[in-house]
């Protein structure tokens, strides 16, 4: 970086002066900081199911990981679970009970499954109709939010009892 000397008389009846360096305009321009932060890391997401599980599982295991894959920038598929931060177990998918609102088009169904980071284990249905490829993109698309609330602690419960009003 190159310095413009520029002399600034300060009082001009004591005969005092200052110097001050400051680079040209287009170094300072480029040696400001940037204003985006960095992109955050992938999250290492492992998919897994239960030995013996359903063709149907099976299929959603295989549109997560896809999806998962698709978001390479935001996500990677980690290859087990130790080395995963946020792993998805697909424990069943199942035709849904009738009167189960889903969206898409076509027969309903309920996947079940876990979300797991760490000790934390948070179970969940998801109903959906036809295909599981786009619900398992939907899914993939908050998998990041989904560990990072996770993550997060709880404030602790508060055992004392409210007042009364």
């Amino acid at each position: 970086m190159s310095c413009t000397l520029r002399l600034v008389v300060v009082a001009v009846a004591m005969g005092a002066a200052a110097v001050a360096c400051a680079p040209p305009p287009a170094e300072r321009e480029a040696a400001a900081p940037a204003l985006t932060p960095p992109p955050a890391p992938p999250v290492a997401i492992h998919v897994a199911m239960p030995e013996g599980a359903s063709a149907a599982a099976t299929e959603w295991a295989h549109a997560l990981e896809a999806a998962i894959a698709a978001r390479a920038g935001d996500l990677q598929l980690a290859p087990d679970p130790a080395s995963a931060e946020l792993e998805v177990r697909i424990h069943s998918v199942e035709p849904a009970p009738a009167g189960t609102e889903a969206p898409g088009e076509g027969d309903p169904f309920v996947m079940r499954g876990a979300l797991v980071a760490g000790e934390i284990t948070r179970e969940f249905n998801l109903a959906y109709r036809g295909a599981p490829g786009p619900q398992a993109e939907a899914l993939a698309r908050n998998l990041r939010g989904f560990g990072e609330k996770m993550k997060t602690p709880s404030p602790p419960a508060d055992p004392s009892p409210s007042p009364a009003g």
